[in-house]
């Protein structure tokens, strides 16, 4: 069939990050349990479901600053900034 569309690509990546702890081909049957799915190639979906779970080992080992952590840091950038105006 050939790239996949957007549609599919968001639910291959649900169904990924659902079921990231089971190998690839336990993936492609869930998968192709789909009907969205239906007449992909299977291998050309192997393929695809081992870039997605690249791509889900690499987001974990790279995560972002989270929203806390940054607030936190504000808080107290404002807190040294007012010390600063008290001297």
């Amino acid at each position: 069939m050939g790239i996949l569309d957007k549609d599919q690509t968001d639910v291959l990546h649900a169904i990924v990050m659902r079921n990231k702890n089971k190998n690839s081909n336990s993936i492609l049957k869930i998968a192709l349990k789909d009907r969205m799915f239906k007449g992909i190639d299977k291998r050309e979906l192997l393929g695809y479901i081992e870039g997605t779970k690249q791509f889900v080992r690499y987001m974990k080992s790279h995560s972002m600053e989270s929203v806390n952590e940054s607030r936190y840091n504000v808080k107290n950038h404002i807190k040294d900034l007012q010390l600063q105006l008290m001297v």
